[in-house]
């Protein structure tokens, strides 16, 4: 996969491949032992060895390739290995706590883990050869412009109000009122827009002392979001922007970008416990609070383990399946009612709270009464079973196996690039039920139909002036 430099002796791809699988063993077994509080068993370990199986099919499949060379991942690899970041490690150690909150047994823990592989490798084997073929980019750079003064502008509205930020314990903005909108629009290019400006710099739209100050600030409000879900989004779109630019992979770019993003991580979850420890004091001198903090480790261990518990929540669905089959709850409902406009429906979201998961899930006493992010494999076991978690496993294998082939073939405008970008996050990030899904793209899609509107427009009146992506050796150098 990577290359030790220039003029010095390069590692085979194969021999590359097969560290690489088994970091996918390793690394989530010491990332269970770190953030879950349990004893690690033969059959986590067994069920890490598993989950890594389907990569080495990926990679035979050329996902780690680029027309017989080392490349980047592709779109599918990235949103499976986040899928294991999200649910591996409590499904390979699981934690104390976490058991005595949800109910479960071993049965549970065996068909949960089997489950989870079906679901792995229907999306692997569906996915099929990666897409790899040169990008026909058609990038403007006024365009690029006027995207990013408009979200700077709108980041900047959102953090002054204080909804830029989560955990600042803020009451909700009223649905439909100015606030509620710009925070709504400020959050969805929170997510796409490290990958634009990642873009327009390698792509060369625009100027790089242009480019940069602003992928720099669009940082800065990432950050201060406190979103790991972002941070993560921005991790991704970052790695796919190399790849569709041919930027090879070395060992010093990899090692970095990783470095880079555990520190970013560890920052997030301190910066996270302190605005919910005292915002206020927080905000009176930010600097010196962050570095007065104090086991950092610990911190982020504790945070982790309490947010990611769902192999837990897996587990207690099997349990209910096992026992009582199927649930075959309303909680559709819900997507269903918050899709309608706010103007014909003002009290939409109390009517679609109505019909919220939880209630579903804490009547099988199987669950706490809290506020749960149930992962869509889970969602499919525990309201349609066996059948629902084979059907719509295939249904996530092609929505992956399109949009690896969406990202290459066409024209790539600005317009495309974020509606894809929005729906590689919401697949990629599988913390939301099955028909949250298609709710979360109901936004991006009008809004990626002004954008189109917008380029169309301006292609009638000027002439365009195509962006020109790093194409030749300049693709091959390392970095």
């Amino acid at each position: 996969m990577a290359e030790a430099g220039s003029g010095r002796h390069k590692i085979p791809t194969e021999v590359s491949i097969s560290i690489i699988i088994a970091l996918y063993v390793i690394v989530p077994i010491l990332a269970a032992l770190f953030t879950q509080r349990g004893p690690l068993t033969v059959e986590g370990v067994l069920f890490a060895v598993a989950c890594a199986l389907p990569f080495g099919l990926l990679a035979k499949r050329g996902h780690l390739r680029w027309c017989g060379k080392p490349a980047f991942p592709s779109v599918p690899w990235l949103i499976l290995t986040c899928w294991l970041i999200w649910a591996e490690p409590s499904m390979i150690v699981i934690d104390s706590e976490a058991a005595s909150i949800f109910r479960f047994d071993e049965n549970s823990v065996f068909w949960g883990r089997v489950f989870f592989q079906i679901w792995l490798w229907l999306c692997a084997a569906i996915v099929g050869r990666a897409t790899n073929r040169p990008v026909h980019w058609n990038l403007h750079r006024l365009e690029y412009l006027i995207l990013s003064v408009t979200t700077l502008l709108l980041f900047w509205a959102a953090f002054m109000s204080g909804q830029l930020i989560f955990y600042l314990g803020l009451d909700v903005a009223t649905a439909g009122s100015s606030t509620s909108v710009v925070t709504l629009l400020a959050h969805m290019f929170l997510k796409v827009m490290v990958g634009v400006h990642t873009l327009a710099l390698l792509a060369r739209t625009s100027r790089r002392h242009i480019v940069s100050p602003i992928l720099f600030v669009t940082l800065f409000f990432v950050f201060m979001s406190a979103s790991r879900r972002y941070l993560f989004s921005a991790v991704i779109l970052i790695v796919t922007v190399l790849r569709l630019n041919q930027v090879r992979p070395t060992l010093r770019l990899i090692a970095t970008g990783a470095g880079i993003t555990v520190l970013l991580l560890l920052f997030v979850v301190v910066y996270r416990n302190q605005l919910g420890i005292d915002g206020d004091a927080f905000w009176s001198n930010p600097f010196a609070v962050l570095a007065s903090s104090t086991d950092v480790i610990g911190q982020t261990r504790d945070n982790l383990s309490t947010r990611w518990s769902y192999g837990p929540q897996l587990f207690a669905a099997v349990s209910n399946y096992l026992a009582s089959g199927p649930a075959l709850s309303e909680t559709w409902k819900e997507s269903a009612i918050g899709a309608l406009p706010t103007f014909l429906v003002p009290e939409k979201a109390e009517r679609a709270q109505m019909y919220a998961i939880e209630f579903d899930l804490a009547a099988t006493g199987r669950f706490p009464l809290i506020d749960l992010a149930p992962t869509p494999w889970m969602h499919a076991v525990f309201d349609y079973g066996i059948i629902g978690l084979l059907l719509f496993a295939c249904v996530y294998g092609f929505a992956l196996r399109w949009l690896d082939r969406a990202f290459m073939c066409g024209t790539m405008t600005w317009s495309r690039w974020f509606f894809l970008s929005c729906a590689f996050y919401v697949l990629a990030i599988p913390d939301t039920k099955l028909d949250t899904v298609l709710l979360d793209m109901r936004d991006p899609i009008w809004i990626t139909g002004l954008l189109a509107i917008g380029e169309r427009a301006f292609h009638r009146w000027s002439s365009p002036v195509r962006a020109r992506p790093i194409m030749g050796a300049a693709m091959g150098t390392s970095t």
